[in-house]
């Protein structure tokens, strides 16, 4: 047996024990909140998510002037937990399902955001890392930059970093989230959609 082969079927057995996993959870959460699935809910969680994450970037940034402010990290992490976990089962978790179980339609436009998410994080990643090297140069023997201690500037950068990796990774589930939507609010006004 050579390494292809053995890649090849590890894959198929990947993909199985992932649509059972998936189809599993599915079964525990299918009942699960079932006033937040509706349009106006999502939309909520939605603007709550990113609004969430504008916040920690808030408190990331305004730590350096007034290290105190870092407490608010605590409530920025449960909040983001809570309204995360929220999206995801009003979704039913289509954001993270193996492509066996969607339909077309839902895997083209899964696909899309997925796409649009990896972009970003190729570009986020490569802009990131580029700086990270620029300023472990400047700040190699530095005992202040900017009037700052460096590493207080490393540890903000990677909060905001870690919250912009947060927003690209949200993007399937927030697309998934205001396609659907969309199309129901549409459905229930009595507007067909194309």
């Amino acid at each position: 047996m050579n390494f292809t082969t053995t890649l090849m079927e590890w894959s198929e057995k990947h993909s199985d024990i992932r649509i059972e996993r998936w189809q599993k959870r599915q079964r525990r959460t299918r009942g699960l909140l079932l006033s937040w699935r509706k349009p106006r809910r999502q939309k909520l969680l939605i603007a709550l998510y990113f609004g969430t994450l504008l916040l920690g970037i808030t408190i990331a940034i305004g730590h350096i002037f007034w290290p105190p402010l870092l407490a608010g990290w605590f409530l920025v992490t449960i909040s983001l937990i809570v309204i995360w976990s929220i999206l995801r089962i009003t979704i039913d978790s289509k954001d993270d399902a193996p492509i066996a179980v969607l339909d077309e339609y839902e895997e083209s436009v899964i696909n899309n955001w997925r796409s649009m998410a990896f972009n970003l994080m190729s570009w986020c990643g490569v802009i990131g890392f580029s700086i990270l090297i620029i300023f472990s140069v400047t700040a190699l023997h530095a005992d202040e930059i900017w009037g700052f201690d460096p590493m207080l500037l490393i540890y903000s950068g990677a909060l905001v970093g870690l919250l912009v990796y947060l927003a690209i990774v949200a993007l399937p589930a927030v697309g998934y989230a205001m396609t659907f939507s969309l199309e129901t609010e549409l459905d229930n006004e009595g507007v067909t959609s194309n």
